[in-house]
């Protein structure tokens, strides 16, 4: 009787749960960004915090009250499901790493953020002692001016600094001016690895959290956890803590993003914006039933008004809904093929552009829903219309009221665009 019952207790670790269509999850789960993932904009972010996964809201709230919580049940949850040891292995070192309280998280993030000033300003009151230098500045200001919308320039900032101060050390025949420059430059960008590895090691297990539930679609699980810890690192590069947010809530974002669009990659090679996926997928199903019903090809006023779908909406997507073909097709007799014509990833498709326009319509008409003070305060907060993102105290001081009060109104205006009925609105353009 033992050995049947463990015979049976096999076989159900051993079933494997139905594989989603990678396409369907894609359309249901992925974050809204643009193509090129430089930035979370300020009504990215506003709809991702309104939408946020409960699961991860919980997770984060569980481990930071109790930092035993995951440490051991994470660990033996996995060790029964994964049978490699490095994975192992890696989850018992994950779980010794210590939780970072938002306070600490806070902490760190200024760290990063003073050593990346210092290093601005130790170019900055030197420019004039060198045409090195004075090149360096030329080239770092540029670069400033794209800090805000582009976070991601901040590292490609420091690359800058210390491959000139390097370079410039190097071509001394004896240790002198640059060499000392370098020495204290040197000194900075220790301060910002300590900090950025801490901020990293604190977070792995949201990481861990999130990649477990990404399992049975098209990925390892140590690639899940792979893609999660390169989103966690960009999250690191970028976060502003003078925006008010915890570093966990908007890494989850990050990490999330960076998960689903790996899945979806391995699947196809065109990327669609989510909001084009689901309208696609509403088109083709009136397109199938219309098909069997008059056993003909439906025309596209006769898609659109049964869909509801707009008839130019309807018939873009008629246009761009050829069959796959591989990459590897001959065109011409050149021997070229069709990836050698693959549009560039880098460049915006027109459908981004018009899914982050709508993204911003329906922002902006939840936020015209609310009393117009909520709404200023909420504008204000974060970053609306090209504004820098303003603290509860300098909010406090345009409306002449305490900081406490904002932070007050703040949370009432965000419960009110939570509510069930605002939220549907936005359900759409990101994972619910």
């Amino acid at each position: 009787m033992k050995a049947i019952a463990e015979t049976k207790s096999r076989k159900r670790r051993g079933r494997r749960k139905k594989t989603p269509d990678i396409h369907e999850t894609f359309a249901k789960e992925t974050p809204f960004i643009s193509e090129g993932g430089e930035m979370m904009d300020a009504y990215a972010l506003l709809t991702s915090s309104l939408l946020a996964d409960k699961k991860d809201e919980e997770f984060l709230a569980d481990n930071v009250a109790d930092e035993t919580v995951s440490s051991l049940s994470l660990v033996e949850e996995e060790e029964d499901t994964v049978a490699d040891d490095h994975i192992s292995c890696y989850l018992r070192e994950v779980a010794a790493y210590p939780l970072l309280s938002a306070e600490e998280e806070m902490e760190l993030a200024k760290d990063i953020m003073e050593g990346e000033e210092a290093l601005r300003k130790l170019v900055e009151e030197n420019k004039d002692k060198s045409p090195e230098l004075q090149k360096l500045w030329q080239k770092i200001s540029k670069i400033i001016k794209n800090v805000e919308k582009f976070p991601g320039v901040r590292d490609k900032l420091l690359t800058l600094i210390m491959k000139t101060l390097r370079e410039a050390a190097a071509k001394e025949e004896e240790p002198g001016y640059f060499s000392e420059l370098l020495a204290e430059a040197e000194k900075h960008i220790a301060k910002i690895e300590s900090a950025k590895h801490k901020l990293i090691q604190g977070n792995l297990r949201l990481v861990l959290n999130i990649a477990k539930q990404y399992r049975g679609r098209g990925m390892t699980f140590d690639d899940l956890i792979q893609e999660g810890n390169m989103g966690l690192i960009k999250a690191v590069g970028r976060y502003d803590f003078s925006k008010g947010y915890r570093f966990s809530t908007y890494a989850t974002w990050w990490i999330r993003q960076s998960i689903i669009r790996s899945i979806y990659d391995k699947t196809r090679t065109i990327r669609l914006p989510v909001h084009f996926i689901e309208m696609k997928n509403l088109f083709f199903k009136v397109y199938h039933n219309l098909l069997k019903e008059l056993n003909r090809e439906p025309t596209p006023a006769e898609i659109a008004e049964h869909s509801k779908l707009p008839l130019d909406k309807v018939k873009m997507i008629f246009n761009m809904s050829a069959r796959p073909i591989s990459l590897e097709t001959p065109i011409g007799e050149d021997g070229q093929r069709l990836a050698d014509f693959i549009e560039d990833e880098s460049s915006d498709s027109p459908m981004e552009d018009y899914a982050r326009k709508e993204l911003v319509e329906a922002t902006r008409a939840l936020l015209a829903s609310l009393h117009p003070r909520e709404e200023k305060i909420l504008r204000a907060r974060f970053g609306m219309d090209g504004e820098k993102p303003k603290t509860l105290e300098q909010i406090g001081k345009d409306f002449k009221v305490s900081k406490e009060r904002i932070r007050q109104i703040e949370k009432k205006a965000l419960n009110k665009l939570r509510h069930p009925t605002r939220r549907e609105h936005l359900k759409s353009f990101m994972n619910e």
